[in-house]
């Protein structure tokens, strides 16, 4: 992947949020690069879990750059503070702003992305890939296999099917 790269990953929850995770983990601990994870589904002890359960431990982070996390209960609570609402795009992509200006991230995994981008106009979801595109931020979105994909697959770099298997994962560079 390349700097300003989006990678859309489409597949069952746990294994993309698995693929997320692992992508701004290692972007920490072996490229020494900021990162910043958003869950639309899971919580701070679902990821933790995931994390030790892939060889993800948090121990590892504390000689690593930050990896800045916000998990479901997070991000609803930040968000009913703005909008009142559901979780919209303007409010993510402000969320998103307002971290990286203090934190300068590299690397931004949005873990069901499709439940973030529902309440938004596809100039909504433009101007946030503009953003990454424009910040040189490497991007990973993940979507449930269900989602209607067909703008993502036009504006996205890469689009990645993932199924579950008995094979280890494929580990991020």
């Amino acid at each position: 992947m390349k700097k300003g790269s989006i990678t859309v990953i489409e597949g069952e929850e746990a294994i993309c949020t698995a693929f997320s995770l692992q992508f701004v983990y290692r972007g920490s601990t072996v490229h020494g690069e900021y990162g910043c994870f958003l869950s639309g589904s899971a919580t701070l002890e679902e990821i933790e879990s995931l994390m030790n359960y892939y060889g993800m431990p948090l121990e590892n982070l504390a000689n690593s750059p930050s990896i800045v996390m916000f998990d479901v209960e997070n991000l609803s609570e930040i968000n009913l503070r703005i909008n009142g609402e559901n979780l919209h795009m303007d409010s993510l992509l402000e969320l998103m702003k307002s971290i990286h200006e203090d934190v300068r991230f590299t690397r931004l995994a949005i873990d069901r992305f499709d439940l973030m981008a529902r309440n938004g106009s596809k100039k909504n979801v433009e101007d946030f890939f503009d953003y990454t595109r424009e910040n040189h931020i490497e991007v990973i979105l993940t979507v449930n296999p269900d989602y209607e994909n067909s703008e993502l697959l036009q504006i996205s770099d890469n689009y990645v099917t993932v199924r579950r298997c008995d094979i280890p994962m494929i580990l991020f560079s």
